[in-house]
């Protein structure tokens, strides 16, 4: 492995994606506790719907630093190019395996990687600017969304609520990159920046009439980067202390967690021939996906090959 990995932020991105394997396998096993499942849209905010929001900040931790390496070594329109055509052809793999899905389901759906594509192309537009701008970007991005369901609510039902529901993801990702452009400035002005946010994201809790809900797309997001900004600088800490220079498996699976979550939607298609599953058997399911999975992770480290988010 190229000693200027950063295996804190592999750490980061391969619990993260394990945790979205385990969730979104589980999702469906009805004797699963509530927190490991998504909360409803009225109805809070559980580990199932924060673990989406720890990848968002997991690709936000390189999105910036690729972007500028490659605008110094091909120019910024090549670059440009280049996050394009990575993000689009995301879009374009979830929406084939949505149209899987409705194989199964009999209903068109809107997947995670098209919600990510999209996100990730959203924040393409401001990429550019500095940190405040994009962290802007993102607070008006959260505003208007916050305002269309305010007049417009009947319009976040279905597929087009699922892509408007997206906007939520592209203003995590603005945020979450300039949150990461705080922390590589410092721990004090990172830490700054993160008591910002986590005092605009829970003060306005303190309203007895107020409370966390998908619906409230504004304090949902910032409580989301705001747990996202304290559990990505646990692990930077924490890596720093405890094999600092020492890949092990969750490293082998941060290496190539978009690439592993693709995987991970194939053994999922291929284990719905199972459903409805017992949650004795969902367990074996789920731990089977995961070995297979660490395998590939594993192989795909031995040949030093990675797939950049």
């Amino acid at each position: 492995m190229p000693k200027q990995r950063n295996l804190a932020i592999d750490r980061f991105r391969g619990v993260t994606i394990m945790l979205m394997v385990i969730v979104n396998d589980l999702a469906d096993v009805e004797s699963i506790p509530a927190f490991l499942k998504h909360a409803p849209a009225e109805a809070g905010l559980t580990i199932a719907d924060l673990v989406s929001k720890f990848f968002i900040f997991a690709i936000a931790a390189t999105y910036l630093l690729s972007f500028n390496k490659r605008a110094a070594r091909e120019g910024k329109s090549k670059a440009y190019f280049h996050f394009f055509s990575r993000y689009f052809a995301i879009m374009g793999i979830g929406a084939l395996f949505g149209e899987f899905s409705s194989v199964w389901t009999g209903d068109t759906v809107w997947s995670t990687l098209q919600t990510i594509g999209l996100a990730g192309l959203l924040t393409l537009l401001v990429i550019s600017l500095p940190w405040w701008a994009r962290a802007l970007s993102g607070l008006a991005v959260l505003a208007a969304q916050q305002t269309l369901y305010h007049f417009l609510p009947d319009i976040f039902t279905g597929e087009v609520g699922a892509v408007l529901g997206s906007l939520g993801m592209a203003a995590c990702l603005m945020l979450a990159t300039a949150m990461i452009d705080l922390f590589n400035k410092g721990l004090k002005t990172y830490l700054i920046g993160a008591g910002a946010v986590t005092l605009a994201a829970f003060a306005p809790l303190l309203h007895p009439d107020l409370y966390v809900t998908k619906q409230n797309h504004v304090t949902f997001i910032l409580i989301s980067v705001a747990v996202s900004c304290w559990v990505y600088l646990a692990f930077d800490l924490i890596s720093k202390r405890v094999r600092p220079t020492k890949p092990g498996l969750l490293c082998w699976w941060g290496e190539n967690p978009m690439l592993l979550y693709i995987f991970h939607l194939m053994l999922t298609g291929a284990a719905m021939a199972l459903n409805p599953r017992p949650l004795g058997l969902a367990i074996v399911v789920d731990l089977s996906i995961l070995s297979v999975l660490s395998l590939i992770a594993w192989a795909l480290h031995r040949k030093n090959w990675q797939l950049s988010l």
